[in-house]
């Protein structure tokens, strides 16, 4: 089973603004947690020579999380609006 990196309970707790999760923040999170997931599987199945767990140190660590994504150059990407290139 996966665990979330990003939607955590910690990382709720840290962005509450009255009490309550903005429904921007929680899209962030969830939309993070699906990236890395997707992204650590296509390099796991599609680019046996580039490092899945490195991938997912930086990506965690990153501000810019599209920038880490860019500098793998996969060939395939999904954006959660529904269109893939």
């Amino acid at each position: 089973m996966v665990q979330p990196v990003f939607l955590t309970q910690d990382s709720v707790a840290k962005n509450l603004e009255g009490g309550k999760l903005p429904f921007e923040k929680f899209i962030d999170l969830i939309r993070f947690d699906f990236e890395l997931n997707y992204y650590m599987l296509l390099i796991n199945d599609s680019y046996p020579f580039k490092n899945a767990s490195e991938f997912k140190k930086q990506f965690i660590a990153a501000d810019d999380k599209q920038a880490v994504i860019d500098s793998y150059n996969l060939m395939r990407k999904i954006n959660l609006i529904g269109t893939t290139s």
